[in-house]
């Protein structure tokens, strides 16, 4: 049954205690009600997803849709294409929600504003951005601080920058399964990674997989690395007793001729 909506305090006191309760109470109350920016924003604060049954004359109401973005960025997905290229309704949006970027125009993804402000709050927003920005050093660092493996959407020129491919496997090691080849033959740019993530010795290059330092640094993190080095290092009593250390399970990749060594004997024990 549909909600009356009424002028009265005691009615629209109704109206907010019912979407407090329940925000899909809204999409049975009547178009007054549905066009009320105050009630819709109650339901909204219960779930962001109550904008659906907001009336369409408030997805151009900038006041409304500036407050909405604030309760939550996606909101922006349920404003009129004229917001959706507002620069502060956006700028307001991404800086709640990353991923409000997918629903700004086409120009806007291009607002070096509002992508920074975007990729700082999520590094996959990257992947959304116009190409150009893809390129400028700033804007990916501020993305790689969020998460390394945003190093998959930075454009092939930065991608080949050793700084840039630095600075995403620092924050996360196994970001260097999307940096170039020659990159990941780059002895400090691996030692980084795997002291991030042992586990990104998988990514790096042959020689380097048989590097004993590197090795060294890799099982040290993650035991289960050991899986990754070279077959010479996997014989290695002193780096097989790193792995196990650190990962007893780690054994099961060293090589079959050393594990009934005393020294690997006793460490499992």
């Amino acid at each position: 049954m549909s909600a009356g909506y009424q002028s009265t305090d005691d009615a629209r006191a109704s109206l907010f205690a019912s979407v407090r309760e329940d925000w899909k109470s809204l999409g049975s109350m009547t178009p007054e009600a549905r066009s009320d920016p105050e009630i819709v924003l109650a339901a909204m604060a219960q779930n962001w997803k109550a904008l659906q049954f907001a009336s369409k004359q408030l997805s151009d109401d900038r006041a409304f849709m500036m407050a909405a973005v604030a309760l939550n960025g996606e909101a922006l997905t349920g404003a009129s294409d004229r917001l959706k290229g507002d620069r502060e309704v956006v700028l307001a949006a991404v800086k709640n929600v990353a991923g409000a970027l997918w629903h700004a125009s086409t120009a806007l993804r291009s607002d070096r504003e509002i992508v920074l402000a975007a990729v700082t709050k999520g590094s996959w927003a990257l992947d959304i951005a116009s190409e150009d920005l893809r390129r400028d050093s700033e804007i990916v660092k501020a993305a790689l601080a969020q998460d390394g493996s945003a190093l998959a959407f930075v454009s092939e020129e930065l991608q080949n920058d050793p700084s840039i491919v630095l600075a995403g496997v620092a924050q996360n090691g196994c970001a260097l399964e999307c940096a170039p080849e020659h990159l990941r033959g780059d002895r400090q740019i691996v030692l980084t990674a795997v002291a991030q993530a042992g586990a990104a010795l998988e990514f790096a290059s042959s020689e380097l997989r048989g590097d004993r330092e590197v090795v060294s640094v890799a099982v040290a993190n993650d035991g289960n690395s050991l899986n990754f080095a070279s077959a010479e290092l996997r014989r290695d009593i002193d780096i097989v007793l790193i792995a196990i250390r650190q990962t007893p399970s780690a054994l099961e990749f060293a090589s079959a001729d050393i594990v009934g060594n005393p020294a690997i004997v006793a460490a499992l024990t």
